[in-house]
């Protein structure tokens, strides 16, 4: 359950790693939009928590490229990079935006030249949350803090709200979880029961078609495990398929 949340997380936040290792990037368009109103409308500087990898790598060049000054934070950036970065945030014009992985400076630093914390998307731990939110309430801060939270997905919302009432996110997981696949199985049992009473095969909705039954052509070179494969799983349709199909 831990594992498919964190996909749908990644998903929200424009970047899904892959089995293979690679990462599938989606249009962060419309949340990069409300981002970049949030850093205009900023008096000060802004923190940028974003909790992967390469959602921060897709971040941060859209932001270089439209002229923003911006550094990043993450566990690759070397100890001495870090407090460098740090350094030029704190007394210097530049960088305006700092992207940072929340575990990644959640603790122990001040960052008071900035006044306004971005949630890109939320973490799942309570601890880092609270601590990285305070990296701007802290001594020497001069200006009216302000955290934003942005969300593009009701798992987004609901973490939000667990963190906001200081409730351990780990804790409800595996519950928002169960959730989500009770109200999947309602809408799946709810199109099949139109589809059967209606008589059709499939039905269109306002997220696409819909289809009750998928036809699949298999084929194989190795009929001796194809047919074990039948026969461990009482699948002689398997079979008629392949009877019917030409090589």
């Amino acid at each position: 359950a831990a594992a498919m949340m964190n996909k749908l997380l990644q998903i929200s936040c424009g970047a899904v790693y892959t089995d293979e290792g690679g990462a599938l990037e989606f249009d962060i368009s419309h949340r990069y939009k409300v981002l970049r109103e949030v850093i205009d409308e900023s008096s000060q500087k802004v923190l940028v928590f974003v909790p992967f990898k390469h959602a921060i790598d897709v971040l941060t060049d859209k932001l270089r490229s439209d002229g923003i000054a911006t550094e990043v934070i993450r566990g690759d950036v070397p100890v001495a990079k870090r407090t460098d970065i740090f350094k030029r945030f704190q007394t210097k014009h530049d960088p305006r935006v700092l992207i940072i992985q929340p575990q990644s400076a959640a603790h122990g630093v001040t960052l008071t030249a900035a006044n306004t914390v971005v949630w890109w998307g939320p973490t799942p731990s309570l601890e880092t949350y609270a601590q990285a939110n305070a990296r701007v309430h802290r001594s020497g801060q001069e200006h009216r803090c302000t955290v934003v939270q942005l969300q593009g997905s009701a798992v987004e919302k609901r973490i939000y709200a667990l963190l906001d009432n200081r409730i351990d996110v780990h804790t409800k997981m595996i519950d928002l979880y169960g959730e989500l696949s009770r109200k999947l199985d309602t809408i799946k049992n709810a199109l099949l029961d139109y589809c059967e009473g209606h008589n059709v095969e499939s039905v269109r909705t306002s997220e696409g078609l819909f289809f009750r039954t998928s036809k699949v052509k298999y084929w194989t070179s190795d009929w001796e495990h194809m047919h074990k494969f039948i026969m461990e799983h009482n699948v002689p349709e398997l079979l008629d398929k392949r009877l019917n199909q030409t090589n």
